[in-house]
């Protein structure tokens, strides 16, 4: 089958921005063992032979930059490079599907800043999509999941003998965050969802159709799949992998490349093992 590949690059990574560690540059473009951590999602999905197209959605406002940084790199791998949405995700996506031609069989949607995607996730499910329509990796939830809601400190044991602060109250600076848990999920049912999201071409733009036209709201759509629900398509699981991560803080990145390095040191000693035999035929 004939898949193009959706890769949503035009976030403004918040939580990652936010930490103040390292972050001169967007996400997408952090050094993941000397290529940007976007390319190197890329390169886990040309392997594929049945990903005829890739599109790269980036900023609007950066497009232009960002095409004198990568436009070589990228149009020498085939990626077509548009500008995404401003606000939200679904309309980085929509943005991306008009830029696929109509004949395209398949779409595939997956994260920028998950690189560490293995050939064979990407496998079975682009097979679960070719045989059901719809096909997302997920995994199974293993800690205990509960629901909380923020709340007001209760009075600490130590305050009832001090007058002063059962008046003044506690300082700022002494202040912990606090959440109340109100329930404890069952966990049997829960999965963690991750991408690449694949399905039929035609049943995906519908879907965006409506979302576009104002038929569903966007405020309920969390990710491709929930809005392919939403229109009453079934959407099936496949075994997702706890590898595949996805870099959302500094932490994730120093682990990302944790896994490249030990993934280039093993195939440093295959290469090393190969002309070894090599030289022993001669």
């Amino acid at each position: 089958m004939s898949i193009s590949l959706i890769i949503p690059a035009a976030g403004l990574g918040r939580r990652f921005a936010g930490s103040g560690q390292n972050t001169s540059k967007p996400k997408i473009e952090q050094d993941l063992c000397g290529k940007p951590v976007f390319i190197r999602t890329i390169e886990q999905f040309r392997k594929h032979a049945e990903v005829t197209r890739i599109i790269l959605a980036v900023p609007p406002d950066g497009m232009a930059e960002f095409k004198l940084r990568y436009g070589d790199m990228l149009g020498f791998q085939g990626v077509k490079v548009v500008a995404g949405g401003t606000r939200e995700r679904w309309e980085t996506v929509l943005l991306a599907l008009e830029a696929i031609e109509d004949q395209a069989e398949f779409v595939a949607i997956h994260d920028a800043v998950r690189p560490m995607v293995s050939a064979a996730l990407i496998e079975r499910t682009f097979e679960a999509a070719r045989r059901y329509g719809a096909a997302v990796p997920a995994i199974a939830i293993t800690n205990t999941i509960k629901r909380a809601i923020p709340c007001e400190p209760p009075k600490a044991a130590d305050m009832e003998d001090d007058p002063a602060a059962a008046i003044l109250g506690v300082p700022e600076s002494d202040r912990i965050d606090l959440k109340q848990v109100i329930e404890t999920l069952d966990r049997r049912e829960l999965v963690e969802i991750q991408t690449p999201q694949v399905f039929a071409a035609k049943p995906l733009r519908d879907a965006y159709r409506q979302l576009a036209e104002g038929r569903i709201d966007p405020e309920t759509i969390t990710d491709d799949a929930m809005l392919l629900e939403a229109t009453g398509q079934p959407v099936y699981l496949v075994e997702g992998d706890p590898l595949n991560l996805k870099i959302t803080r500094p932490e994730d990145l120093e682990l990302a490349r944790a896994w490249y390095g030990v993934q280039g040191k093993a195939r440093e000693a295959q290469a090393a093992r190969m002309r070894l035999f090599v030289d022993e035929d001669d």
